[in-house]
């Protein structure tokens, strides 16, 4: 029989979806030489004006974006030991990725983020039956958004004021205990999320109507910075939750929407939005500063692992088993290094491939990973990615294997995007496809390579 107890707490430990606490992040997060955080956090808080500051956080999908946002809300949160309480800010992390329709603009946004910042003046103490926005009226969604208001912090796409450690969480508080006691609730709050999501996208404002609604979110964030005290930052994950880069594109061509607010503004997006040409002329110079969050260096460019880079993904492993408890490890560091090089260097595949490992080794009994164990866990995570292949995509994923070089253009642009080919950073921008696929692309050469007609045959 299977430990089932273990084997839950395991699952748990090392979900590769699961967003850590402000917590956990704390005590679970790997220091990396290459992470922006620290480089955002500055940027915010020497800027003359925080309502000007405009960033973007980019990197593939699974690096960690998400978790440095969050550790960046969490440090915005406090007043710096050495600082005036104008260094802090009021910073709305929500998700703008979560159940919105798979194509939409800018525009599709501004009633969740509306909805965001009213929730955070609550949260800081405004009252709760607050007027509705005029605009809201304008777009028909007139108690849906109060609604909104509501469903927003109990379904899990924003941090609260309890998350971020400035208020303590009451035991009795009924919307607390209401969000923690089931999951059916949340996914309500997400359903009436998606659905606002779709009338906004289906019925597009009228310049006028569209002019309302951002002089409400304004009028709502300047009256939040009032409130706490301290400037605002809103703080949008989950662009990279698009289907497809050109989504991502649409998502971000009325974007200058949002550079009018009274507030600093921080986007995460995925690596295509700083090679792509489309989106280095939306995101004009000046206009918005990038910062990317490449993946751990943990794969050499000959393809040998890079044992620093391999390291901080064991320390990542070992951090979180220790910190749940799980007893004996299967895992020893040669078996965790080999795994960190079939990642990528991407935390997430990672997790991945722990978790696949350790599925492997629970089913046989084992009380350790082989080298068996690791290509069964490998073999099961190509799959996904060899049904994404094309003869265009695999000769485009060879030639980059070649050369290193990282490829332009739409199709390149949804390649990186779903991580099909890895960007590198090591002095200078390089490339490799994801290491998962590099033996089936190997192979693909061999057989395909022109043969020498005047050689021997056999």
């Amino acid at each position: 029989m299977y430990d089932r107890d273990a084997i839950k707490r395991f699952t748990k430990a090392f979900h590769p979806f699961r967003d850590l606490t402000v917590d956990e992040i704390r005590t679970l997060a790997v220091h990396r030489v290459d992470d922006q955080r620290d480089r955002i956090l500055f940027a915010l808080q020497s800027a003359a004006d925080p309502g000007s500051v405009r960033l973007l956080l980019a990197g593939p999908r699974g690096v960690g974006k998400s978790q440095t946002l969050r550790s960046i809300a969490s440090a915005l949160s406090v007043v710096p030991p050495t600082g005036a309480p104008s260094d802090a800010f009021v910073p709305v992390v929500i998700d703008i990725g979560a159940e919105l329709p798979k194509q939409c603009t800018t525009a599709a946004w501004l009633p969740r983020l509306l909805a965001a910042v009213r929730a955070m003046r609550i949260e800081w103490g405004e009252p709760v039956n607050l007027a509705e926005p005029a605009s809201v009226g304008a777009f028909g969604l007139r108690g849906w958004f109060s609604k909104l208001v509501t469903a927003l912090p109990k379904a899990g796409v924003m941090l609260t004021l309890v998350e971020l450690g400035l208020r303590a969480a009451a035991p009795d508080d009924p919307a607390l205990e209401a969000a923690a006691a089931t999951t059916k609730r949340a996914r309500e709050a997400l359903d009436q999320i998606g659905e606002a999501g779709r009338v906004a996208a289906a019925h597009a404002p009228a310049p006028p109507e569209l002019r309302l609604l951002i002089d409400d979110l304004a009028t709502e964030v300047q009256a939040l910075s009032t409130a706490a005290g301290r400037p605002v930052a809103l703080l949008l994950d989950g662009l990279d939750k698009r289907p497809t880069a050109e989504a991502v594109f649409e998502a971000l061509s009325d974007v200058d929407l949002l550079t009018v607010l009274p507030c600093a503004l921080v986007l995460t997006g995925p690596t295509a939005l700083t090679v792509d040409q489309r989106f280095g002329a939306q995101l004009v110079p000046g206009a918005m500063r990038s910062y990317l969050l490449p993946v751990m260096h943990v794969v050499a460019r000959d393809g040998t692992i890079d044992p620093v880079g391999a390291q901080a993904m064991v320390e990542l492993f070992r951090r979180r088993w220790d910190g749940a408890q799980l007893g004996p490890c299967p895992f020893g560091d040669e078996a965790l290094c080999a795994l960190a090089r079939w990642s990528s260097g991407l935390p997430r595949t990672f997790l991945e491939l722990v978790n696949e490992t350790y599925r492997v080794v629970a089913m046989r009994h084992a009380a350790e990973v082989t080298d068996a164990d690791i290509e069964e866990a490998v073999r099961q995570s190509r799959h996904p990615l060899e049904a994404t292949l094309n003869a265009a995509t695999a000769r485009t994923l060879t030639e980059a294997l070649r050369t290193g070089v990282v490829p332009t253009g739409e199709v390149h642009a949804d390649l990186l995007m779903n991580n099909l080919l890895i960007t590198r950073l090591n002095g200078a921008t390089w490339c490799r496809p994801n290491e998962l696929l590099i033996p089936l692309l190997e192979e693909l050469a061999r057989r395909t390579a022109p043969t020498d007609p005047g050689a021997r045959q056999p």
